[in-house]
């Protein structure tokens, strides 16, 4: 069984006919951790599917994460520097920026 990692990520504004910020679904089983993450809804808007596992770590949140420009497309926003993502990320992971929609 596979396992993946979302940290310090925002997941806000999504739509899905199934968990509309994290849909767990598929014909292969995987294993994700969630943790110091903005999601919208929190662990109510994760649909998983029968045989994944969520695990829903420690410091996740559910707050306007206060994009700077929220009529660019996602890959161009930024996250304003007051907001309470940037404030209670995990010190201990790796800084990146990614942003994508996945459709």
């Amino acid at each position: 069984m596979g396992h993946a990692q979302l940290i310090n990520c925002v997941l806000w504004g999504n739509t899905s006919p199934q968990g509309p910020q994290i849909s767990l679904v598929g014909d292969n089983p995987f294993d994700v951790t969630v943790a110091y993450c903005d999601v919208q809804g929190s662990e109510a808007d994760v649909f998983v599917q029968a045989g994944f596992t969520l695990n829903w770590g420690p410091g996740n949140i559910d707050a306007d994460p206060l994009f700077e420009d929220s009529d660019s497309i996602i890959a161009s926003r930024r996250v304003h520097r007051a907001s309470t993502p940037v404030t209670t990320r995990s010190s201990s992971a790796p800084r990146t920026s990614m942003a994508t929609r996945v459709s």
